[in-house]
């Protein structure tokens, strides 16, 4: 078994959109293949897998991203990924080779990453901005239900103070002096109720 981590190289989509692959393959010689592969290319395997190996690994890339758009690398990655595996198993094992995992270190164009941010970010900040709304909204209620509450207290006291319950709050309150002003010969409230 041999794991095989490549330069990267860049490959064009269809619409023409340049992406990076760095691909890093495992992969070992099939049962029985040593031979064969060893007489068509006359080479020590590090070689094998440096050269030839890696041609195909590019093709594979290449042939598999040429037919998706831009937008359809990004939304069906796993499906452009398990494409270009399939094909890559299927050239290796004619080769001699079984791959046993391919990961594709696929990156994206600096416009598409610089795209999503700005996309990310504003999407960050709409919901922000609906968060503070929704908490400015809160408080609202808040006001308006703490408002509601006191004219409700004051519509019942209003209802509790009666003029009987006015006058007795009054006579728990005087002190047993009259009072030393008046208005003309008439007190300001008449004691004379009170017998």
């Amino acid at each position: 078994m041999q794991t095989v981590d490549y330069e990267p190289f860049t490959i064009n989509a269809k619409d023409g959109s340049e992406f990076t692959v760095d691909p890093t393959i495992s992969l070992k010689i099939a049962d029985g293949k040593a031979a064969p592969i060893f007489r068509k290319y006359r080479k020590d395997i590090p070689d094998i897998i440096k050269g030839p190996l890696f041609n195909h690994v590019k093709d594979a890339f290449r042939i598999q991203l040429n037919k998706f758009t831009t937008d359809e690398i990004v939304s069906m990655r796993d499906s452009l990924e398990k494409a270009v595996e399939r094909q890559l198993r299927t050239t290796l094992n004619k080769e001699g080779f079984q791959l046993e995992q391919l990961t594709s270190g696929l990156k994206y164009p600096q416009t598409i990453v610089d795209a999503v941010n700005a996309k990310n970010k504003a999407v960050q900040e709409s919901q922000r901005a609906q968060n503070e709304v929704a908490v400015a909204e809160a408080e609202a209620r808040k006001l308006v239900v703490a408002a509601q509450a006191e004219k409700e207290a004051n519509e019942l006291k209003a209802k509790a103070l009666t003029p009987a319950v006015l006058q007795q709050m009054w006579i728990e309150k005087w002190d047993g002096k009259l009072p030393t002003v008046t208005a003309g010969n008439q007190m300001i409230m008449d004691i004379s109720k009170f017998k």
